[in-house]
């Protein structure tokens, strides 16, 4: 839509809310002026760039995630050894030398 709108193929009445959003919202009316400035035969492949830009982001993103979520098992089970090595040393210092 905002294409078309920076087309002028809009009619009156859809064009005049289209500005009306844009006068609502600041980022979306910087980001319409930065729309026209791009000739039109490369929107389609910014798009097309910016949206594998995008998928590679968010899948890296996943196997961070699932990585620091392995890690964080370990903390745990380096957590409940200590634990229980001090519970040992604890027996056997002061139970034991009764």
């Amino acid at each position: 839509m905002l294409e078309d709108y920076l087309a002028g193929i809009l009619s009156f009445p859809e064009s005049r809310e289209v500005e009306l959003w844009l006068a609502r919202e600041g980022m979306e009316s910087d980001a319409i002026d930065g729309l026209a400035k791009i000739p039109p035969t490369e929107i389609d492949s910014s798009v097309q760039r910016i949206n594998a830009q995008l998928r590679n982001q968010v899948r890296k993103g996943n196997r961070q995630r699932r990585r620091k979520i392995h890690s964080q098992r370990w903390v745990w089970l380096a957590m409940v050894v200590i634990i229980s090595l001090v519970v040992l040393a604890y027996f056997l210092i002061f139970i034991l030398q009764k």
